[in-house]
């Protein structure tokens, strides 16, 4: 089997990395939507329980006073929630991950683009690969360790979906995701079916 070369391997970590912020990117994106949206939903609510009339109440069974104090522990939860937002700031750590994939898909083009024309060791190749490291340890964020062995999954599975595709084009891909699935647990047993045996012959 051929060795990868250095421009390779670190193409691959960038392609790795590029996975998990845009990943990242869309957790957090997808959180600070739903927390909009429920905010600006709940605040539509209160606003139209002011011209409510109070008959309206008492047809479901809820007189002024009972009104007045639900509509108080939900203006409190949208207020603790509106602080939760402010805190965890889902939009701003979003933004973030976003333009770190955006800096990290143009690293993977120029490294790749000039991999194609250049061999590992000559000085373009040598100055492009030192360009792109430097880069690399300047992004605004990084993946957070207790995630990181969660999304190198991740990738991991996107490339071994990928090349499944290529080999079943026409297949369905949730077919293919239980398929992937399936073999790749099915491998963890067999693989420790094998060391006991192993260990049993010791």
């Amino acid at each position: 089997m051929k060795s990868e070369n250095p421009s390779q391997k670190l193409s691959k970590v960038i392609d790795m990395m590029l996975t998990a912020h845009s990943s990242l990117r869309d957790k957090y994106n997808s959180y600070s939507l739903l927390m909009d949206l429920l905010l600006f939903g709940i605040s539509i609510i209160l606003n139209a329980t002011v011209f409510l009339d109070p008959k309206i109440l008492k047809l479901i069974g809820l007189n002024e006073d009972k009104t007045r104090i639900i509509l108080g522990l939900i203006s409190i939860l949208v207020f603790i929630a509106t602080f939760i937002s402010l805190r965890v700031d889902w939009k701003q750590k979003g933004e973030q991950y976003r333009q770190t994939a955006e800096t990290l898909s143009r690293l993977k083009s120029l490294l790749n683009e000039n991999m194609e024309v250049n061999q590992d060791g000559n000085n373009s190749m040598t100055i492009i690969m030192h360009q792109v490291k430097e880069e690399l340890d300047k992004l605004p964020v990084k993946i957070p360790e207790k995630k990181f062995i969660q999304l190198k999954a991740r990738h991991k599975r996107k490339i071994a979906l990928s090349k499944m595709i290529d080999s079943n084009p026409g297949a369905s891909i949730l077919l293919l995701k239980l398929k992937l699935f399936w073999l790749s647990n099915k491998n963890i047993f067999k693989g420790q079916n094998h060391s006991e045996s192993r260990s049993e012959n010791v």
